[in-house]
């Protein structure tokens, strides 16, 4: 079990991580919100599209979390102008049977520490 954060670095690897936003957003919320919002809050802020807007419009990096080289999950990170920053993971239903959401969101600092570095 070896993880792996990498940045983000090009258009595929992007759509990559928007298949598993899709995939993620699926898995976690059924049962709280409604197939419909679901749909509507990927589109919004996890799609492709969405992703490619925050990167290009709002100095949005995001990160890859591999287990073993698997893409298990992924990370979107961004400081604001008043220099405080803002990170959220997201993994998969098989990386959350191995690491628990603290786990996950340490692996957000880590990544916002890097962003910060850049």
């Amino acid at each position: 079990m070896a993880i792996t954060i990498t940045k983000i670095g090009s258009d595929t690897e992007l759509k990559e991580i928007a298949l598993l936003a899709d995939r993620i957003w699926h898995e976690c919320f059924v049962g709280i919100i409604s197939e419909g919002q679901i749909d509507y809050m990927v589109e919004k802020f996890q799609s492709y599209r969405a992703m490619t807007k925050q990167i290009i419009d709002e100095d949005y990096s995001y990160f890859a979390v591999r287990d073993d080289g698997e893409l298990c999950g992924y990370i979107g990170a961004v400081y604001g102008s008043d220099d405080i920053g803002d990170a959220r993971g997201y993994g998969s239903d098989d990386a959350l049977a191995q690491y628990d959401a603290f786990t996950i969101n340490v692996i957000g600092d880590i990544a916002l520490g890097t962003l910060r570095q850049d």
